[in-house]
Parts: structure tokens; sequence; C-alpha cells
């Protein structure tokens, strides 16, 4: 009975050791996430929709004055960015 406790004991302590060793190793504790910026020149983006061709439909809100600044834009796959609507009303309300 002994014994068995004892291989209990010895295989709990190898297992934590060896997960200690690979997080370690993996840098897994000293890990921050990191941002990328994948389009420039928007006008206040306010959503995001992903195409099946791994592009992307961006919705501006535009200046948020009583303007016609809002719109889509597209960046597709590639990494071009064009506007696709133009002249949504980009007044805001309150809140």
């Amino acid at each position: 009975m002994d014994s068995i406790k004892n291989i209990q004991i010895n295989f709990y302590i190898f297992f934590h050791i060896i997960t200690l060793f690979i997080l370690l190793k993996t840098n897994f504790i000293y890990a921050k996430p990191s941002i990328t910026v994948i389009a420039e020149g928007l006008f206040n983006p306010t959503g995001l929709a992903e195409l099946p061709d791994k592009g992307l439909l961006i919705a501006e809100e535009g200046t948020s004055k009583d303007d016609f600044s809002g719109g889509i834009s597209l960046l597709t796959s590639k990494g071009d960015l064009g506007r696709l609507i133009s002249g949504i009303s980009s007044r805001r309300e309150s809140g």
C-alpha cells in the first residue's frame, strides 16, 4: 500500500515539475498582447464585418458633426483600402 502511495506522490511531483518547465520554456507567463494597425485614415471606424474572402467592410461614423462624412470602406485581403459608400449622415445624437 505504501508503494502505491509513493508512486502517486512521485507522479504528482513529476507532473507539476514538467508543467512548470513547459510554462517557463514557452514564455507563457511573460506573453503580452500585441496590436497591429491594419488601416489608417478612417473617419471614426465604428464597426467591422468580415467577408468570405477575408476582406473587411468598415463602417465609418464620420466627423460626428451635422454633415455627410460617414461611409463604408472596404479593406481587401491584399491590404487595399477604398471607400465603397460615401455621404452617409454623420450627425450624432447625444448618448
